[in-house]
């Protein structure tokens, strides 16, 4: 009986035993120790006093960010969030003087994971003297307005920062800019900007280590101004140019004929035209065509400028006559081109347009203009019939009163076409 009893409990003991290794493997199977990885995870340094309170700082020369692999069942690794993560290096720890390890918590979650660990491993930090400068706050936009808008002036809030930190940082420092989206708006506004941090070489410094008098977000505001704007003609007054004894000023054109500038709304409303003054000319005592390049923005009215300062020079072209003549440049394509010989075409090279002279009495020449002039100057290529250069006459039909004060003639070349451009022809 006793022998029964004691088989008896053998079994049971075998029999738990096994229902227990049984249990492992059904409960591993339905939630499995995995490994999960959080990346980007901030180190905080703690007790960093113990430098700071010497008159040194430190710079943390491998980054303040480590990537966290945390070993635990799955139903615990589903809860698990990054904010949860908190890795810490404390100077207390600090090694060979430059090395502090990190050590990873996880809030709420304290024995329920078999491990976190870092990686890097540790904090490597660079003891220096500390240094703190004031540098003036640049404004930099990105982004694009609503159409019909420049900027004005852009100002930062506040217009300088104290940053401080190592010596070593402080001093590659060359530039403080606040970065502002501007995408969209159009109205003036105040917005919320980026601090940047730029070397001499344009590189961006890295603040990790660095601390400002405007908070820790190191965020700045800007006050973004808008101008309107407005497309304007341009004209240049000539009567104070004289031209020498026996011609007279012709036509005066300006290139570009329009430019758009910038204002406040109620300042742009009345502005039209934006005239070049003769005393801003060069010119005097001229006997031919003149042209001079002018800066635009010094003839804007008080609190305009220029929509693009980029685009400044107007080039002004006097052209001049002599007393009783009328003179065009008349473009060399609006030229008809008679009895061109098949299979031929005109090569007229380099040059985009003649210059034609008339005369006639003054009522006449006043009523002549260069489109009615285009319309009805032609050449004659009857007798250019082979591949080479001509010089051919220029002739002009004519009103009545007017006539040509010289003879003009046109260079051209007369070249054999392709095969392929006669068929498409």
């Amino acid at each position: 009986m006793k022998k029964r009893l004691t088989n008896n409990l053998a079994l049971k003991l075998a029999a738990i035993v096994f229902a227990f290794l049984l249990w492992l493997i059904v409960v591993n199977e339905i939630d499995p120790v995995e490994r999960r990885t959080y990346s980007n995870v901030v180190v905080t340094m703690l007790h960093d006093e113990l430098i700071l309170n010497k008159g040194n700082t430190y710079r943390i020369v491998n980054g303040n960010t480590a990537t966290v692999t945390v070993t635990a069942k799955r139903s615990i690794l589903e809860k698990i969030t990054p904010e949860a993560i908190r890795a810490t290096a404390d100077i207390k720890d600090i090694q060979l003087s430059s090395f502090v390890p990190i050590e990873v918590a996880i809030g709420g979650f304290e024995g329920e994971y078999r491990s976190a660990t870092a990686l890097p491993n540790n904090v490597e930090i660079k003891i220096e003297s500390s240094k703190s400068t004031k540098f003036p706050i640049n404004v930099e936009t990105i982004g694009t307005l609503q159409d019909g808008y420049v900027l004005g002036n852009l100002v930062a809030q506040p217009e300088t920062v104290q940053i401080s930190g190592p010596k070593s940082l402080i001093g590659r420092i060359e530039k403080v800019v606040a970065r502002v989206d501007i995408n969209g708006i159009s109205s003036d506004s105040t917005l919320e900007a980026e601090l940047v941090l730029y070397d001499g070489g344009g590189n961006v410094i890295d603040q990790t280590s660095l601390e400002t008098n405007i908070g820790g977000d190191k965020k700045v505001r800007v006050k973004v101004e808008l101008l309107s704007t407005k497309i304007v003609e341009v004209k240049a007054d000539v009567t104070g140019i004289s031209p020498e004894i026996g011609y007279k000023i012709g036509d005066v054109t300006c290139e570009p004929q329009r430019i758009s500038i910038a204002g406040l709304e109620e300042d742009i409303a009345d502005i039209n035209e934006i005239t070049i003054s003769s005393d801003m000319l060069l010119a005097d005592n001229i006997n031919e065509k003149t042209e001079e390049t002018i800066d635009i923005s010094s003839a804007l009215p008080e609190n305009i400028r220029l929509a693009n300062e980029n685009e400044k020079n107007v080039v002004v072209t006097i052209r001049v006559e002599k007393a009783g003549v009328k003179t065009f440049e008349v473009p060399i394509n609006s030229i008809t081109k008679n009895n061109v010989k098949a299979g031929y075409k005109i090569d007229f090279g380099n040059i985009q347009e003649i210059m034609l002279h008339f005369t006639g009495d003054d009522a006449a020449l006043e009523a002549l203009t260069l489109e009615q002039v285009e319309k009805r100057v032609s050449i004659d290529l009857k007798d250019c019939t082979e591949e080479k250069s001509y010089t051919v006459p220029v002739t002009v039909n004519l009103p009545t009163g007017v006539s040509m004060a010289e003879e003009a003639y046109v260079t051209l070349k007369m070249q054999k076409q392709e095969e392929e451009q006669k068929k498409a022809e």
